[in-house]
């Protein structure tokens, strides 16, 4: 089970861990992590430890604002 949509792979995110704010772009979703690639730099992180993501709007919709994903009430909606 993915703890993340796929819907977000490809968007410019704002990752936060309990330790640390990640920021770049998703690669890929897998069923534990997330692979987010900052300038240059692929990282994985453990999708059990963010506790929230915010993604940039969608470049196709200008009135559409930044959206926040939550820990464990993660929604695909609007991802």
């Amino acid at each position: 089970m993915l703890l993340f949509s796929s819907k977000i792979i490809g968007r410019e995110c704002d990752l936060m861990t309990e330790d640390a704010t990640f920021c770049g772009v998703v690669r890929a979703v897998h069923d534990e992590w997330v692979e987010v690639e900052s300038a240059g730099e692929v990282m994985f992180l453990n999708g059990r430890h963010i506790v929230s993501i915010t993604i940039d709007k969608d470049p196709n919709d200008n009135n559409r604002p930044r959206k926040r994903l939550f820990g464990k009430n993660k929604t695909e909606e609007g991802c």
